[in-house]
């Protein structure tokens, strides 16, 4: 209990163990404990290595004077799961006072608070006077904060001062409101501030610490915080269910010789949800008992890195020429240590200042402090064609490493923001931000409100590279598109093949561009980037390569051989990307054994031919594999002709294979474990098949006939994010591509093939849109209940009741305006000032309304709360009023001597008199009972 999260990145959480029969543990060590955190959406992380723990002993006999300030407002009368909150903190009130050992001067009293206050019991020996005394407690009026500390004959000091000096003094505040009154308006300080302050020095000069539990609101109220803090108490935010334990574990606190708390150190996160975390606390001892506690941490522990520009635009340089530019990063959080960087790739791009502009063109290991700059400075060489280049920068360390995007050339406009996911307020100012293009070229800037079926314009000539706009309305389905003239011009191209004959199957592309794949097979000698092949003639092998943005093949491992034991066929048929840049290849081999790079396949001892199936993360690490054989008894022989891929509804990927089979084929064990094959064939006839895996390699069937007409296939063309356009054909003699005029050479022998692989820029490629979607939101409150009625009470005389004011929108709202109208506004007000007072997002504030009638009969208002950004709220008010009683009546009546024993009658002409307007029945009794005196009402 008591979670601190102040002095982030450590987390203090203060305990109470028990053993089986009640009786506080107090011989534990940090040892005895395992802290875990699971933030939301996340794995947990085990966080012991950092725990310490530490515990304050009390030297004296665990003696206390304890007050208990308990808030009586009207909202305390609202229902919760069924129960009067004032019920929950009633009982609240009850297991904190059982709890306390009443031994030696230990003193408890009970004080309550709304418009007025009151000592309700003061100084109690025992928990029965303050339990009795909540039996027909009712709730009052409003939540006056400053009474329990200034009033001048009921106030908290003046009863400390009954009691022993020298004994610990304790005050535990349990409201569900925010002040109301504001502090400023009736306190005699006429500040929040000089409040504080003062009572925090009247707390330390009489020694007493001061804890405050807040349910209803999302936060403590500052000023109660503040106190807390200041005197060495705790502030707590808790909801009605956990109040009981909450307050049971604070009156421990008051009496045990010893406060513990465990502390650790929490990880920071990248994002806003892992804000919200579970943490689990277990004691290593007897069976291990784990206690769960949720942990907002603060705003500063979403940590990363700002990057001014998330696609950095270096300039367009003529060819063989160089230009600059410079980007900003920004720590936010927390130290971010960065250990090492890697520009991929790194043809045309290089920072040539690590720390600008103190001339630092070597790496080196730095810390960015949160809210410290570092500015790069980064070089871009144009090639000998004056053409649209990109690469990335990413580095490593921690916590969350950036990486960003560095272009060049013109040729492509890139969308910067927003790139979809953002929630933005109607009342924000939306950055368009773009790239690729000089500043001094117009774009021309569109949106869509219908995930774009339709789209609207905003700036048909913008220029500048970014542009200030404000949605019109709110909607979830935006995106914004920006484009250019096109231009059409080959980027890269890159020949593949040496004195052999090659044929290209597929090419494949992450969407990001910065991978390229490009499979086929080829006969004879051949080469790949700087990967030299020697093949026999009539010997068929396959190949699959990788290259960089840049359409070169830098790393040798990536260029994956596939080649038989034998003088057979072996063939790749195809690469395929799914939508999370996991690249899947797909072959088949007929000779006994095979490799394909660094792996291997053999034969069965009857098959003919086997097929295989790969499935690569986008860093290139295996996933699985997968593909199909026969039995010791039956031959298989199993070809492939496709691979695809199909989505269902929520986006999950099954991987299709299909190609031609003979007799039978396995092809592999599903989730169940039973293994999924053909049906046995007893001729060798080619027949079609298709295999369905799922995202993990399970099969999922094997069906005979051709393949589903709704997969996605492999094809020799593709296009990335940016609608680049890349290909791979066969090409005999020298080739060229214009514009700009590239050129390959043949490298094969009179009458064979080389491959191609090129990326082109064409007129898709000069707009960008917003990869997803984004939301536009406005603010909104909403009164629970909208309408409330007040009790019916006389002309002139007050009532209150209470309304939640409720933020169900996504964004917190500040109150800026309170106005009351209809035809009897003048009987409505709301009590204190609200006007300042911010709503958290999905949280509730409680309003106090007072119903004091002019007149009589029904009574009617509206209340209106505006909000910020245009979020007005209505509340409907409503009363009866009767008229008043107006009653004189005699203060005394002598009915003169009478003998004892002896009756007497004696008539009294006006006991009463009705001055107002309204008829009075009833009857007169004595409100006292004595048998002397008999009242009969004539």
């Amino acid at each position: 209990y008591g979670v601190n999260t102040l002095s982030f990145p450590k987390i203090t959480v203060d305990y109470i163990a028990l053993d089986a029969t009640g009786n506080p543990i107090t011989d534990l060590a940090k040892a005895d404990f395992r802290v875990t955190e699971t933030a939301q959406g996340g794995a947990p992380i085990d966080l012991t290595a950092s725990v310490t723990h530490d515990c304050d002993v009390l030297q004296s006999d665990p003696e206390a004077s304890i007050v208990i300030i308990l808030d009586r407002s009207k909202s305390m009368d609202d229902d919760v799961q069924g129960r009067k909150r004032f019920d929950y903190a009633k009982d609240a009130i009850r297991a904190f006072v059982n709890q306390v050992k009443f031994t030696g001067e230990t003193r408890v009293s009970l004080v309550t608070f709304s418009g007025t206050v009151e000592t309700t019991v003061e100084w109690a020996s025992s928990a029965k006077p303050i339990i009795d005394s909540l039996t027909k407690m009712k709730v009052l009026t409003n939540t006056n904060y400053v009474l329990p500390f200034e009033d001048p004959s009921k106030n908290i000091y003046d009863l400390f001062k009954k009691r022993p000096a020298n004994l610990p003094k304790y005050v535990f505040f349990l409201t569900d409101g925010h002040p109301n009154p504001g502090i400023a308006d009736v306190s005699v300080t006429k500040s929040e501030s000089k409040f504080v302050s003062d009572n925090t020095q009247k707390l330390l000069a009489q020694g007493i610490r001061f804890y405050s539990v807040t349910i209803l609101e999302p936060a403590t109220h500052w000023t109660l915080e503040a106190l807390s803090k200041g005197t060495g108490g705790k502030s707590i935010v808790t909801d009605e269910t956990k109040l009981v334990d909450i307050m049971s574990f604070l009156a421990l606190e008051t009496q045990v010789r010893k406060i513990c708390r465990i502390t650790w150190v929490s990880p920071y996160t990248c994002t806003e949800q892992g804000r919200t975390r579970v943490a689990g606390i277990t004691m290593l001892r007897g069976v291990n008992p784990t206690a769960n506690v949720t942990v907002v941490t603060p705003p500063n522990s979403v940590s990363g890195v700002e990057i001014s520009d998330p696609v950095l635009f270096c300039g367009d340089p003529a060819a063989n020429q160089v230009s600059f530019a410079n980007v900003t990063l920004t720590a936010r959080g927390a130290t971010f240590a960065a250990t090492g960087q890697s520009i991929s790739p790194s043809t045309y791009f290089r920072v040539v200042d690590w720390n600008f502009p103190f001339n630092q063109p070597t790496f080196a290991p730095f810390n960015l402090a949160p809210g410290a700059k570092r500015v790069l400075r980064v070089e871009f060489k144009q090639g000998s064609s004056q053409v649209f280049r990109q690469a990335e920068l990413a580095f490593t360390g921690s916590p969350c490493p950036p990486k960003f995007t560095l272009v060049g050339g013109t040729g492509v406009v890139l969308l910067q923001s927003p790139v979809g996911g953002e929630l933005f307020s109607t009342c924000d100012t939306i950055l368009i931000k773009w790239a690729g293009v000089l500043p001094t070229q117009p774009v021309n800037l569109e949106y869509s409100d219908d995930g774009g079926a339709t789209w609207k314009s905003i700036d048909p000539q913008a220029t500048g590279l970014v542009y200030k706009w404000i949605a019109p309305r709110a909607g979830v389905n935006y995106k914004v598109r920006v484009s250019v003239s096109p231009v059409r011009q080959y980027a890269w191209a890159t020949g593949l093949g040496g004195f052999g004959d090659e044929t290209a199957t597929s090419v494949a592309v992450l969407p990001s561009g910065f991978k390229v794949f490009a499979t086929g097979f080829f006969e004879g000698n051949s080469k790949f980037g700087p990967v030299n092949v020697t093949g026999a003639a009539g010997n068929i092998d396959g190949y699959f390569v990788e290259l960089d943005s840049d359409g070169k093949i830098i790393d040798p491992s990536k260029v994956l051989v596939l080649s038989g034991s034998a003088s057979n066929e072996e063939k790749v048929i195809g690469c395929v990307v799914d939508n999370r840049g996991n690249y899947y290849v797909a072959g088949y081999y007929s000779s006994p054994s095979a490799t394909f790079g660094p792996y291997s396949f053999s034969r069965g001892p009857l098959d003919q031919r086997n097929f295989f199936l790969f499935k690569f993360d986008s860093t290139g690490k295996l996933d699985w594999q997968a593909g199909s054989k026969g039995t010791a008894t039956r031959i298989s022989y199993a070809m492939l002709t496709d691979i695809g891929l199909q989505y269902d509804p929520a986006g999950n990927v099954t991987v299709i294979v299909a190609g031609k089979f003979q007799r039978y084929a396995e092809v592999g064990i599903s989730r169940t474990g039973a293994t999924v094959s053909s049906p046995a064939f007893p001729n060798a006839a080619d027949r079609d098949f298709y295999v369905t895996y799922d995202s993990q390699g399970y099969p999922l069937a094997f069906t005979t006939g051709t393949k589903p007409t709704t997969g996605a296939y492999q094809q020799t063309s593709a296009t990335d994010r940016l609608n680049f356009a890349y290909k791979t054909d066969i090409f005999r003699g020298p080739i060229t591509f214009t514009p700009p005029g590239i050129t390959l050479p043949n490298n094969s022998g009179p009458g064979s093939d080389d491959v191609y692989v090129n990326k082109e820029g064409s007129a898709p490629a000069s707009s960008d849109v917003s990869d997803n979607i984004f939301s536009v939101k406005a603010p909104q409150l909403e009164f629970r209940p909208n309408k409330v009625t007040f009790q019916t009470i006389q002309q002139g005389q007050s009532t209150t009741a209470t309304a939640l004011l409720t933020n169900i929108g996504n964004f917190d709202v500040a109150v800026k305006s309170v106005t009351v109208a209809g035809a009897n506004s003048a009987d409505f007000q709301l009590s204190g000032n609200i006007i300042g007072q911010v709503v958290p997002a999905g949280k509730s504030i409680n309003i106090e309304l007072i119903f004091t009638p002019k007149g009589i009969g029904s009574r009617t208002a509206l209340i209106e709360i505006a909000g910020t950004c245009g979020s007005p709220v209505q509340l409907s008010l409503d009363g009866l009023a009767t008229a008043p009683c107006d009653v004189e009546s005699i203060a005394r009546e002598n009915l003169g001597k009478v003998p004892l024993g002896q009756p007497r009658q004696q008539k009294v002409t006006c006991m009463i008199k009705n001055s107002g307007k309204v008829a009075i029945s009833g009857n007169l009794r004595v409100p006292v009972p004595n048998a002397d005196i008999v009242v009969r009402n004539a």
